[in-house]
């Protein structure tokens, strides 16, 4: 699942490509955190995640202001509270995809613009037209269409999902106030460092210890989040992002891929009929966001 919401550069058509690389390198990502997921429990597969992030991002303090700016911050509670919500939010992703197909996952996860478009208004002020409310009053009939209240009982690993979106979005809209007064690359450093210091102290009590070829697929899902999330932050350096945000929605379509070639999987009519609803929703709000940037909503 992503979020884009930098300031774009001007080599739209490459962003595009390296989003397009992006989410099929993150999908591949989750392909192996659910198969990590059978196995170990999550602060252990995310400990070993946050200490290749952790590099990723002093490379980028390295590259900027140096580490000494990175670790400057306007705002370092908020810094900190965010980086923890990441933490908990990929752990509750992590459960869900031990446990849900990959497709289902990504079904309910692509809600995440719409409220994240829904808890702008409050708490960042922005303003939101009639027609985007409208678009996200649909997108959640997608969502209620997936977890299919009513006809039977709902399946618990879709609430983990639905609060798991919840905490995403949280943390995008987060992530939105600190970059009003912070770099990307304080961003970066504190969720690197925060991060890492808690799984520290927390994976010690769930750790068991890998074999080898287990190692070298810890590592890689590591170091295929490192390579997506750097490729999200060049694309965003070449491409507004509400021009790249609509092709992260594919992410669904590599999921069912994935899905079918490697677990043998493939979602049910309503969870595809669901997703088809909230992407539609999603991509009209990032029309109706295009257009807003051009021409302000009455």
């Amino acid at each position: 699942m992503t979020s884009l919401h930098r300031t774009a550069g001007s080599n739209p058509s490459l962003g595009i490509i390296l989003i397009l690389v992006a989410t099929i390198v993150l999908s591949c990502m989750d392909a192996l955190t659910k198969i990590l997921a059978a196995v170990f429990e999550p602060p252990q597969v995310l400990v070993v995640r946050w200490a290749i992030f952790l590099m990723l991002a002093l490379m980028m303090a390295a590259r900027g202001g140096g580490l000494q700016a990175a670790m400057r911050s306007r705002r370092p509670v908020l810094q900190t509270a965010r980086a923890l919500l990441l933490v908990v939010e990929i752990g509750v992703f992590i459960v869900a995809f031990g446990n849900l197909q990959l497709a289902e996952v990504h079904a309910i996860g692509a809600s995440a613009p719409l409220l994240i478009t829904a808890l702008s208004v409050p708490f960042l002020g922005e303003k939101v037209g009639i027609r985007r409310w409208l678009s996200v009053a649909v997108g959640f009939i997608g969502v209620l269409i997936i977890l299919r209240p009513g006809f039977g009982a709902v399946n618990p690993y879709h609430l983990v999902t639905l609060g798991g979106v919840v905490l995403w979005s949280s943390y995008q809209i987060m992530t939105r106030m600190v970059g009003r007064e912070d770099s990307a690359e304080t961003s970066m450093f504190y969720l690197g460092a925060v991060g890492f210091v808690v799984l520290l102290l927390v994976a010690p009590f769930f750790w068991r210890p890998p074999t080898t070829g287990e190692w070298g697929l810890l590592l890689l899902a590591g170091l295929l989040g490192a390579i997506g999330h750097f490729l999200i932050i060049k694309a965003l350096s070449l491409a507004a992002a509400s021009t790249l945000q609509p092709f992260t929605f594919l992410s669904f379509v590599w999921a069912i891929l994935l899905g079918w070639l490697v677990f043998e999987a493939l979602p049910d009519g309503q969870t595809v009929l669901g997703a088809a609803v909230i992407i539609a929703s999603g991509l009209y709000i990032f029309h109706r966001e295009h257009y807003r940037q051009r021409v302000p909503l009455a």
